[in-house]
């Protein structure tokens, strides 16, 4: 995925109002962006909420009414912010990140919140939010409650390597929508790099140069094909030394959201797959929204 003009869709995960409020109005304002339709998905898991066979018919259509209730309440918070918006409204017996990851798509855009109503308070981020960014096959943008106000501030994004490319093509696509600028941040450390040795400062100087070459080569790789002279979209690419996750965490305090890559590695099953230890911090503590591409 390598364009904003694939993604046909919006689709995001209502659990409970008001707690997926953020999450709601993030995907509704960015399908007014792109100029596509709105799904909205609430996922109610009814094997555990009945207690016998007699009650089960009754207790699940009960609970599957009030999901409706749910959704037609979003969907008129919805059609009062975003009129004009076309929207849908699914409620569906399952759980609740395989709800959303069965909903989306290889052209559809997946937004869920960090927590949802069942969550801990001290926990930053659930495990339905983390399922669905580590397996979905399209980006995942991850919006903290509450989710700060972003105007004004650029889209950050991460880039580790060449393979980033895809992600640094939609930081781009979201940052012309918005109309603003983008930070394009690649961090390293020497220290790591060279183990327990203490490189002289001549090869420290030119490894630095060769992440900046590295940097710059990934950028002007995905603006092909964009406007020279992007709307917005502005670019400034920075080599920062230290650890990515740190890096970027400290950094999405100025922006309106943080655009990372996950590799997609062998998995086993569905839910076999591991976010990595930069996304994974990220998602955890970044200060903005967090959109997950696709990577491989």
């Amino acid at each position: 995925m390598d364009s904003s003009q694939q993604i046909h869709e919006v689709v995001v995960g209502v659990d409970a109002l008001p707690e997926s409020g953020p999450a709601l109005e993030w995907a509704a304002t960015e399908a007014e962006r792109l100029g596509c339709p709105l799904r909205m998905v609430h996922a109610v898991d009814t094997g555990t909420a009945t207690l016998s066979r007699r009650a089960s018919a009754g207790a699940t259509e009960l609970i599957m009414q009030a999901g409706r209730d749910l959704l037609a309440e979003a969907a008129a918070q919805v059609a009062s912010a975003h009129p004009g918006l076309a929207a849908a409204a699914a409620v569906t017996a399952a759980d609740p990140a395989a709800a959303v990851l069965d909903a989306s798509g290889p052209h559809t855009l997946a937004v869920v919140g960090s927590r949802g109503r069942g969550g801990f308070a001290s926990l930053l981020l659930g495990s339905v939010s983390l399922r669905v960014a580590a397996h979905a096959e399209c980006p995942v943008v991850v919006v903290h409650a509450p989710s700060q106000p972003g105007e004004g501030l650029g889209v950050l994004v991460g880039v580790l390597g060449e393979e980033d490319v895809p992600v640094v093509r939609f930081a781009l696509e979201a940052a012309v929508r918005r109309g603003a600028p983008v930070r394009a941040l690649h961090a390293w450390s020497a220290v790591s790099d060279a183990g327990h040795m203490v490189p002289m400062v001549d090869s420290l100087d030119e490894e630095e140069r060769e992440h900046a070459r590295l940097l710059h080569r990934t950028v002007a790789a995905a603006r092909e094909g964009l406007p020279a002279d992007l709307p917005g979209g502005r670019v400034a690419a920075d080599v920062v030394s230290g650890t990515a996750a740190a890096a970027l965490v400290e950094a999405s305090a100025h922006a309106s959201l943080l655009v990372v890559g996950a590799p997609r590695r062998a998995r086993v099953g569905r839910l076999g797959q591991h976010l990595g230890s930069v996304v994974h911090a990220v998602l955890h503590h970044a200060h903005c929204p967090v959109a997950v591409v696709p990577v491989g």
